[in-house]
């Protein structure tokens, strides 16, 4: 099967599948929490990296991504959103090899803690006394609500300069005593050309069904998102810089942030670039789906990479600036590096 009909085929059955699971289902709005994105390079250069991401984080851009990755890599981030009210954490794993394929697992975490509960705080009638009310100290109670996906993905090659890779997913929440959770399907195609890379990604792609725990049901409908990305080698001092450009297209009624609505997809922009200085450092920039910017630096320290990224918040600027950090461990290199150390 050629890249092509491999993207038609895609397209096609997300579309049929699409037409008669939607009726009686919740759709507005389940999922979004899974559009977060991963990675903090990825998320400085606005997503604009389902041609790019690194293979530590490619589980969610780009499962395909992963083949590009001939080493172990482990992966952790963790950001504070909203003022810091929102925790976002994930957590990744990537090991294989060419002969037989990538291997990576993934784990994306995104809570509200220490919620108070006042159902029971406050006493009504008391003394008998109808619309005297007072506060009961010992009925405070507090719970944590969260949210989350564990990802496990595989990846190989298909032709010489086209990679492939496939997610399955089992998105989760929780909120007080109410928990649900499902199970999803995202492919991935990259195909490598001169020093482009174009990508493709299809998110949920039949359609992924969450159940909550008292019967009531949500879909999360298919989404798609295209990018290419670009390196360009310069001098010395600036080594290189690489410009990413991703739409992405979610199925559904129309929203407000669209960029475009086109028969049944909201069309949306992200752009991205990073700048590197001297090999060692990474400059980021970009601008996300919703138009919001966001920025962050590199730096690579032997086996580690050091990433420090912000988001501007956009139209929830009140809210303040949302940082992260995170950290890619390049465990073969760590290995090697740890023998050398014992043999000094």
């Amino acid at each position: 099967m050629d890249f092509r009909r491999l993207v038609s085929a895609i397209v096609i059955v997300s579309l049929f599948f699409l037409r008669g699971v939607v009726s009686g289902v919740q759709t507005k709005y389940t999922g979004e929490f899974l559009k977060f994105g991963v990675g903090v390079r990825e998320m400085s250069l606005g997503g604009a990296v389902v041609s790019s991401s690194n293979p530590a984080v490619a589980y969610y851009w780009n499962p395909a991504i992963l083949y590009r990755s001939n080493r172990s890599l482990l992966q952790m981030m963790h950001s504070e959103e909203f003022a810091g009210v929102l925790k976002y954490d994930n957590l990744s794993f990537v090991a294989g090899s060419a002969q037989k394929g990538v291997l990576g697992i993934g784990f994306i975490r995104i809570g509200v803690d220490s919620i108070h509960y006042l159902q029971d705080f406050i006493q009504y009638n008391v003394g008998g006394n109808e619309g005297e009310y007072r506060p009961d100290y010992s009925e405070l109670k507090f719970f944590n609500s969260s949210l989350g996906a564990l990802y496990f993905s595989i990846s190989n090659r298909l032709k010489d300069n086209i990679l492939y890779g496939i997610n399955v997913k089992f998105p989760y929440e929780r909120l007080y005593k109410g928990f649900a959770w499902g199970i999803g399907l995202d492919v991935g195609i990259l195909y490598e050309f001169s020093r482009y890379s174009l990508g493709i990604i299809a998110r949920d792609l039949t359609g992924t069904l969450v159940i909550w725990n008292d019967g009531y049901k949500e879909l999360i409908l298919p989404s798609f998102c295209v990018g290419v990305a670009s390196v360009f080698m310069l001098g010395k001092t600036i080594t290189s810089i690489e410009p990413s450009f991703c739409l992405d297209l979610s199925t559904g009624s129309k929203e407000n942030e669209s960029l475009l609505y086109l028969l049944f997809a909201n069309i949306r922009a992200r752009v991205g670039c990073e700048i590197s200085i001297k090999k060692a450092l990474k400059v980021r920039f970009g601008r996300d789906e919703l138009g919001d910017y966001t920025a962050g630096i590199g730096i690579n320290v032997r086996f580690i990479n050091i990433d420090y990224g912000v988001g501007f918040g956009g139209r929830y600027n009140e809210l303040g600036v949302s940082h992260r950090v995170g950290l890619i461990v390049d465990i073969n290199s760590f290995k090697r590096a740890f023998l050398e150390w014992l043999e000094d």
